[in-house]
């Protein structure tokens, strides 16, 4: 297991981090050419909210974001630019089984590549059982996730 980390202020981020997410639109995109500067060894994980950046590896389906009726379409746009390619969907631990059904229907191919990132806000750090990611502390400048392997790579 390993760290990752994600804010809305990306540069309130611990500097040793080795994961990190960060939104690539919306009102909080990242200046992804600054935070790369300021985090040189990290990995970085793009956050799509609209649901309009298939090269975003995390779709971040909440409340204001990208809905669960759209978590399908969302999925099978990332599939169709990157063939094999990861595909992470950020959900509430309440709102995962809806999300769950949506892509239920989909190639097993694209369902091999689909990994969950869980909001359960509830320390200490953990793993929701069934994700490969697990944000579980909601802090005053940066969140905090435990993350498998599973999730950085297929």
């Amino acid at each position: 297991m390993a760290t990752m980390y994600d804010a809305v202020d990306w540069w309130q981020i611990p500097r040793d981090a080795a994961y990190i997410a960060a939104y690539s639109n919306g009102e909080f995109a990242a200046d992804f050419a600054a935070l790369a500067k300021t985090y040189p060894k990290a990995w970085v994980f793009h956050i799509d909210v609209l649901g309009t950046d298939p090269d975003a590896g995390i779709k971040d389906i909440e409340t204001g974001d990208i809905t669960v009726g759209s978590v399908r379409s969302v999925v099978m746009e990332r599939a169709d630019k990157h063939p094999g390619f990861l595909i992470r969907l950020y959900c509430n631990l309440s709102t995962w089984p809806g999300v769950k059904a949506e892509v239920a229907g989909l190639s097993n191919e694209v369902q091999r590549n689909i990994r969950y990132w869980i909001a359960n806000p509830f320390t200490p750090a953990h793993i929701a059982p069934g994700s490969s990611a697990t944000q579980y502390n909601w802090g005053r400048t940066y969140d905090t996730s435990e993350i498998l392997t599973r999730f950085i790579q297929p």
